[in-house]
């Protein structure tokens, strides 16, 4: 199998919600870490700088 040519990187939701999966991870990796957040709260974080 050859190595792609390019590989295009959405950052931003443009060519894929990416919204749901990314909300899923961060409630996972704060669970691991122990912070008690729920869905409601890292949803309104989810696009804000910093």
């Amino acid at each position: 199998m050859r190595p792609p040519a390019a590989i295009a990187f959405d950052l931003d939701g443009t060519l894929v919600d990416t919204v749901p999966a990314r909300i899923r991870a961060w409630l996972q990796a704060l669970h691991e870490a122990g912070i008690s957040v729920g869905h409601r709260e890292v949803a309104m974080l989810i696009g804000s700088d910093g």
